[in-house]
């Protein structure tokens, strides 16, 4: 029986699949191909990278994953420590891998991208951690492990900021100055030159 959880990763594989396909009829540059998402999402966007690698699928070019939310054993020191009632916290980190695990086992497939054991072989990454959030360490971890594995990662640590930091408040300065750097990193990663106008705009994203 296929896991409740694997049938998500599944679907957002397929639309990997799908856009590559249809790259020409949306004009679409599919050698320039990203993944990427935030919170929950980047767990999703780890689990089709490691999902396109394991069965030669197409080739990603960049890795986004911010403030992800990739480990469901929540045994980190910040996972620990975050507990404001105010904030996304341990108990809300909790109850969301209840509701995606539905009481599935987390080491099969790609449910938990942090129970990987092999992390060889992935995109280049760009990993944006919230210095005030339960799921900051694991995040730093996971960095760790990408690098050690002989990815190309880089981190930038937003201190003194809740999960979703960005979103809670995007007009503030902290939220466009991270926006701004991970934008210009993707935009890099993916081989635009921002600054010559290749149809982006740093710190819109």
């Amino acid at each position: 029986m296929v896991e409740h959880f694997q049938r998500r990763v599944d679907d957002c594989y397929a639309a990997l699949n799908w856009v590559v396909d249809q790259a020409d009829a949306l004009g679409l540059d599919a050698s320039r191909l990203a993944v990427g998402g935030h919170s929950s999402g980047a767990a999703l966007a780890a689990a089709v990278a490691l999902a396109a690698r394991d069965r030669d699928g197409p080739r990603i070019r960049y890795l986004h994953l911010g403030y992800p939310v990739i480990d469901d054993r929540l045994a980190t020191g910040s996972a620990r420590a975050v507990t404001d009632p105010r904030l996304f916290n341990r108990h809300g980190a909790a109850a969301g891998w209840r509701m995606y695990l539905q009481g599935g086992d987390p080491r099969a497939g790609y449910a938990v991208p942090a129970r990987a054991e092999n992390l060889r072989g992935l995109p280049p990454a760009y990993i944006m951690v919230a210095g005030v959030d339960p799921a900051r360490d694991e995040a730093l971890e996971f960095a760790a492990r990408l690098s050690a594995a002989g990815n190309s990662v880089e981190v930038h640590l937003v201190p003194g900021v809740p999960h979703m930091f960005d979103v809670l408040a995007p007009a503030v300065r902290v939220s466009r100055r991270a926006v701004s750097a991970w934008t210009a990193a993707f935009a890099d990663g993916i081989g635009v030159d921002c600054e010559r106008g290749d149809g982006c705009e740093r710190g819109h994203g």
